[in-house]
């Protein structure tokens, strides 16, 4: 016969067992979620091979810069993406409203709003729009009026992209 100490002692064992088991599920559940927010395509890294290349488009990447892509739809978003021959990422782009930045911007977040994220002063590219780099390594596109080439009034981020 058990005495009742050492039952105790076995109820709160199993107490602390499952409350590990449920920490362990809260965080596992926690990390998928933060994974499937955040983009996993980085520049840099290999393309993931279960990501199908359909036909190629041609990509501004800058002003005087056009390029061989394609158009992907990755954890539900849509980019278009430039690669090298080795298959390493070397332009990112979308314009879907469900990316979010890990600095919290996404596609029409207001200029003002924006600035909050910089990592440098924004700059124009005349005929291409303002680009403001932000801390995440991510940059944001803003329209330019066409006659002055100064920022739209109330501008939101109309792309957000990342280049090598």
């Amino acid at each position: 016969m058990m005495k009742y100490g050492v039952r105790k002692r076995l109820k709160i064992q199993k107490s602390c067992i499952n409350q590990n088991k449920l920490k362990l599920l809260g965080f596992s559940i926690a990390f998928f979620i933060f994974q499937s927010t955040y983009c996993q395509l980085n520049i840099g890294n290999k393309l993931h091979k279960e990501i199908s290349l359909d036909s190629t488009i041609s990509i501004f990447v800058t002003p005087a810069e056009l390029r061989d892509g394609f158009a992907i739809k990755y954890n539900g978003i849509k980019y278009d993406i430039c690669i090298d021959k080795d298959s390493i990422l070397t332009y990112i782009e979308t314009r879907d409203k469900l990316f979010l930045t890990e600095d919290g911007v996404s596609i029409g977040t207001k200029y003002s709003e924006a600035l909050k994220s910089v990592k440098s002063k924004p700059h124009v590219r005349r005929g291409f729009g303002c680009i403001m780099p932000l801390k995440s390594g991510w940059n944001t596109g803003f329209l330019l009026q066409r006659d002055t080439n100064n920022i739209v009034k109330d501008s939101t981020v109309c792309w957000i992209f990342k280049i090598k």
